[in-house]
């Protein structure tokens, strides 16, 4: 093949550079497809980890609370 621009090879190989065309821009499509995914994973993670806190100070207080009636 070619070195060189893909226009280089788009004279050599019209067929070929409509392809690599092509799949350039399915790579595109897929690097923000990941993207959004990244991203949401990231909102999936921080939502996890905010229940977890939240679960963990409810058991703190109700431990709290516990422990304060059998003092009574």
């Amino acid at each position: 093949m070619i070195q060189g621009s893909r226009y280089a090879s788009a004279t050599a190989f019209p067929q070929a550079a409509l392809i690599n065309e092509n799949v350039r821009h399915q790579n595109e499509g897929t690097a923000a497809n990941n993207a959004d995914v990244q991203s949401a994973d990231k909102n999936k993670r921080r939502r996890l980890r905010l229940h977890r806190k939240a679960t963990s100070a409810r058991a703190a207080r109700a431990a709290e609370n516990d422990a304060q009636h059998k003092l009574i």
